[in-house]
């Protein structure tokens, strides 16, 4: 199990690594090391960027505080929120924003689950994505995946 990560602490790489695949540059987009794994970089891309900026940012909001549900951050959870971020179309700023929420220099802000109500599928399978990013289902974050469920049907018009 990938070891937690100090919020207090950045991690030792720069940001802008972050934002790439943590396998290490993939020259040929099919290729896959693992095959039962895509790399987070092919996840990343699946979820679509037809949010609006505001839905994007909202959405990175909740995957910040879905990788904090168990009170432990992997490297894979961080690098996981910063790629769906990123594939949604936000920008630098914004990335780092939820980078300073990741290390809990930031406050991570309540949801607005009506901005994200439209977008249920699209949050819940982003959400997914960064809950088994370190492929441990603590129960705390199967919990939570339900709450947020229950949460978009209440908001959803």
């Amino acid at each position: 199990m990938p070891e937690a990560t100090d919020p207090k602490k950045p991690l030792p790489v720069e940001f802008s690594e972050m934002l790439t695949d943590p396998d290490g540059p993939v020259e040929d987009e099919s290729e896959v090391t693992e095959p039962d794994r895509p790399s987070a970089r092919q996840e990343a891309t699946t979820v679509e960027a037809k949010l609006s900026p505001e839905a994007a940012l909202e959405l990175g909001h909740l995957l910040v505080r879905t990788a904090w549900i168990d009170l432990q951050l992997s490297p894979h959870e961080w690098v996981a929120v910063l790629h769906i971020a990123a594939s949604l179309g936000l920008d630098l700023e914004s990335l780092q924003m939820l980078s300073g929420e990741l290390r809990g220099e930031l406050p991570i802000p309540a949801p607005n689950f009506s901005l994200l109500a439209p977008h249920k599928e699209k949050v819940l399978e982003a959400t997914r994505r960064v809950i088994n990013a370190d492929h441990v289902l603590a129960p705390v974050e199967e919990e939570f995946l339900s709450t947020i469920a229950l949460a978009l049907n209440k908001h959803r018009g």
